[in-house]
């Protein structure tokens, strides 16, 4: 059986082996497409469903399981996630895993896509070298999706 924690080998081979074969827009659709559309689809769900709570139980569950060192913030209509010891960089330089430079890519890529699609915005920094990053979620209007927010009519 696979841990959560070997599962960050996997994927930067993947993500290592699709820009190589396939080119950097491959990844990139791989990411959005793959990952973010048809396996995420628990965390699309929280959020659409319960907005910041479920983005809390999502993450609050995933980051312990993974042994992060972070801190989370949350208020009505935002959600900050404070990454002080990333587990996957630990993990793959830790296991000499670590074969795509830009690992930490996937994330905005992935999360972004969801949260865009539930009426939230997404900005983030990370800095893959200190093993850092933070994301900062924030409502536009709850429940709506950001496609929808500039459209006419009323």
């Amino acid at each position: 059986m696979i841990t959560a924690l070997d599962f960050f080998g996997v994927y930067c081979a993947t993500f290592e082996y699709i820009e190589r074969t396939y080119g950097h827009e491959a990844l990139e659709k791989y990411w959005a497409e793959y990952i973010a559309d048809r396996f995420l689809v628990h965390l699309d769900a929280l959020v659409a469903e319960r907005g910041i709570e479920g983005m809390k139980e999502y993450w609050g569950h995933t980051l312990e399981e993974e042994e992060a060192g972070y801190d989370i913030t949350a208020t009505e209509d935002s959600f900050r996630i404070d990454m002080h010891d990333c587990p996957a960089l630990r993990w793959l330089r830790e296991h000499d895993r670590m074969t795509y430079d830009d690992y930490c890519a996937h994330c905005p890529a992935l999360y972004e896509r969801i949260m865009n699609r539930n009426g939230y915005s997404y900005q983030y920094e990370y800095d893959p070298g200190a093993g850092r990053c933070w994301i900062e979620i924030r409502a536009v209007t709850p429940g709506r999706p950001l496609s929808d927010q500039g459209s006419a009519g009323g």
